[in-house]
């Protein structure tokens, strides 16, 4: 029962924060998924994937486009985004204790 406590406890920083940015980017922010979505064209065909596979890194630039089109919905984009954004900062946050020796968030 005490390692389930101590393992809510430690990621009970990240659950909020996610839960405010997907509140942000659902309501407040919303805007910035709308943009992005109608500024973007991502075609579901191989020629597409074939046209933007060849140069190098591209495929990142084929998997923004993708995530982009999840963001005609208001919900979905705010849930990539802050996914996105909470990943980093955990990434952030062990590779800081790795270095320093210290939880830390």
């Amino acid at each position: 029962m005490t390692l389930n406590q101590s393992i809510i406890k430690r990621y009970l920083p990240y659950l909020i924060f996610f839960a405010g940015t997907v509140l942000f980017f659902s309501w407040t922010g919303d805007y910035t998924g709308f943009y992005q979505e109608k500024s973007s064209l991502f075609v579901l065909s191989h020629d597409f994937l074939i046209e933007n596979l060849s140069r190098p890194g591209s495929l990142l630039i084929y998997l923004g486009k993708l995530l982009t089109s999840f963001f005609y919905y208001p919900l979905a984009g705010a849930l990539i985004v802050s996914v996105i954004i909470c990943l980093i900062i955990f990434l952030l946050s062990k590779i800081i204790s790795f270095l320093s020796g210290k939880d830390s968030i």
